[in-house]
């Protein structure tokens, strides 16, 4: 017999499924072609409102909410030629699955991650000159790291 507890439990593995998924998918693309396609933000962006609703999900409301913080902190970032368009997206994609208020500690979060990643992009190409991130690496660790302290929390 299911219970409340282990259904709950399920939904919750599921969105976080869906979001880890979407997140390896545009962290590997952008490596690799230096792009995240849109069909991979769509999709993920889609799992999001689906789960959003689900018994784990944060309802459709606060989900909205928090896509819309996360794409407008990455595209005021955009605006200062520090991410891509991509980006933005995948943020707001991300953004979806958590609240206004966890968004933006996700972004925070990310950010940091950002930094950290650009460093140790920086020395494995002894880059003089400004090197290209690709960011949705730093997008896929810093929600991880986000997940994970929501956890232990």
């Amino acid at each position: 017999m299911m219970t409340a507890a282990s259904t709950l439990s399920i939904w919750y593995a599921i969105g976080i499924s869906a979001l880890g998924l979407m997140l390896l998918a545009a962290a590997w693309t952008d490596v690799k072609s230096r792009r995240i396609p849109n069909s991979i933000v769509l999709w993920g962006a889609g799992a999001a409102l689906v789960w959003a609703v689900s018994p784990a999900g944060v309802g459709l409301a606060l989900s909205l909410l928090g896509g819309m913080v996360a794409f407008l902190t990455f595209l005021v970032l955009y605006g200062w030629g520090w991410v891509g368009a991509g980006d933005v997206k995948l943020a707001g994609a991300t953004g979806l699955y958590f609240s206004p208020s966890h968004a933006l500690m996700l972004c925070l979060t990310i950010l940091i991650a950002g930094g950290v990643v650009a460093l140790m992009w920086r020395f494995k190409y002894h880059a003089t000159r400004p090197v290209g991130v690709p960011y949705g690496v730093a997008i896929a660790l810093g929600t991880a790291w986000h997940v994970c302290r929501q956890a232990v929390l």
